[in-house]
């Protein structure tokens, strides 16, 4: 006679996650003792997108079955989709104490660690999991992208080529590899590899991407061009896209068409914002946003793999306790609806041919010491951005001829940088003011002297539809 967990689990395998949802209940009531249906029950949840009902689900088969190590695990997923980040770390590392070898838990250990720009922690689960079960390849390349964050290239290349020992199929690693031969400067290995998972993955608009700026900073502008063309019919509007195609127009003098994709009169805004009631006064809203933001508990110094130099970071303000964020969320949310409808649907212009119905925001702060700025860089993975400016040293950017500290846009990364400089347009920021552009705008923070410290809230705009 088949366990009945195990036709629980068949149903899962297959697919039929309401179906396995309906079996487990009918189970429960029968075995109500038995903590697998429980954890069984949650999966489908889960796979259901109810996290609400998973997280009860699993919460139960522990409470059943405390040494359950998958229940544990499980657990910690749910918890890393709701953001509750130190919850579902706590929940791992249950399932790695009673089980020290389950090299399931250090890896989504790592991942976790890894989607909060802890790259050490990260780096220890991800080398633990491999240690485990060395012929995992997700393993092996999640210990390549790590090891790329802390810059030890040679270590994140033999860690891509024994995932590709093991899986030559698997385009996320090699264009993960391809992205760090780039960074080596080993452009000819790095085309070659991007070409290899073009191949593998011929409608993944992102390894396009990055293929068009390893060939700009090559030089090769029409070749570029060409593979943005192509990026672009596969995804109209995709944003990295959109950056390099602006640039190469401009390299190509083609100036016109440039302008339409890049047109900071029209798409760029800003406006102060009103406080909120509770505050009485903007001073004091900006006051409390300074306060909360320097002690986040996510605020680090240039975390990995960010444009900030001479400054901090924090993680999302958006998740956990939101304090006056909360406040600042509602003031983003109307002036994004403001920006929708100050910028109809335009069939003709690929940022306005397709507005978002539904969006999310995600939002972190940027704390800059002396000497502070961002380097250029878009959101690759949002439609718009945005930035607000809480606090400001009592000086910064005077003058007409004193730019220092404010925001500028429209100049390309370094390597991307050609014969022809593009349109750049600057703005000095205030306390209280608020910008917002299309994700796909390079933008960049000039340097400024100062020993007071400079907090701004970025925040991004990504779909949901």
């Amino acid at each position: 006679m088949t366990d009945p967990v195990t036709r629980a689990e068949q149903l899962l395998a297959r697919g039929d996650a309401p179906g396995c949802r309906d079996l487990c209940l009918d189970l429960i009531r029968r075995h109500p003792g038995e903590a697998r249906l429980y954890n069984t029950l949650g999966r489908a949840l889960n796979n259901l997108r109810n996290l609400n009902a998973a997280e009860r689900a699993f919460r139960d088969a522990i409470k059943l079955h405390p040494e359950l190590v998958e229940a544990h695990h499980n657990l910690g997923h749910v918890l890393r989709a709701s953001g509750r980040i130190n919850d579902a770390v706590a929940s791992f590392e249950a399932a790695i104490r009673l089980d020290p070898g389950y090299a399931r838990g250090h890896h989504n250990l790592g991942l976790t660690y890894l989607a909060t720009d802890q790259p050490e922690l990260a780096a220890d689960c991800f080398t633990r999991a491999v240690d485990h079960e060395p012929g995992n390849s997700r393993y092996q390349m999640h210990l390549g992208v790590v090891r790329h964050k802390l810059r030890n290239f040679s270590g994140a290349i033999e860690a891509y080529d024994i995932a590709l020992e093991l899986a030559p199929d698997d385009a996320e690693a090699r264009t993960n590899l391809a992205i760090t031969l780039q960074e080596t400067g080993d452009l000819d290995g790095a085309e070659a590899a991007y070409r290899q998972a073009i191949a593998l993955r011929a409608d993944d608009p992102k390894i396009y991407d990055d293929l068009a700026s390893l060939l700009m900073s090559r030089g090769e502008v029409d070749s570029a061009l060409a593979v943005c063309d192509h990026c672009l019919d596969l995804m109209p509007g995709y944003c990295g896209a959109l950056a390099t195609k602006a640039v190469a127009l401009y390299e190509l003098g083609r100036n016109a068409e440039a302008d339409q994709i890049v047109n900071f009169d029209t798409l760029l805004t800003s406006c102060e914002i009103d406080p909120p009631e509770d505050f009485g006064s903007l001073p004091a809203f900006n006051a409390a946003l300074a306060e909360h933001v320097l002690k986040h508990p996510t605020l680090s110094f240039e975390p990995v793999g960010h444009a900030t130099r001479h400054g901090r970071h924090t993680g999302n303000l958006l998740r956990d306790e939101k304090g006056p964020m909360a406040h600042l969320e509602a003031r983003i949310r109307e002036q994004v609806q403001q920006y929708l409808v100050d910028h109809p649907a335009d069939p003709e212009h690929p940022f306005l041919a397709d507005l978002p119905s539904r969006w999310g925001i995600s939002s972190w702060a940027v704390v800059m010491d002396n000497q502070g700025h961002q380097l250029p860089h878009i959101h690759p993975s949002a439609w718009l951005s945005g930035v607000y400016y809480a606090r400001l040293p009592e000086h910064i950017g005077a003058g007409d001829f004193d730019r220092a500290g404010w925001i500028e846009f429209g100049m390309p990364p370094e390597d991307m940088q050609g014969k022809v400089m593009p349109p750049l347009k600057s703005f000095q920021p205030s306390e209280g003011r608020m910008f917002l552009f299309p994700s796909y705008f390079y933008h960049r923070t000039e340097p400024f002297e100062s020993n007071e410290v400079r907090i701004s809230i970025a925040f991004d705009i990504m779909r949901r539809d």
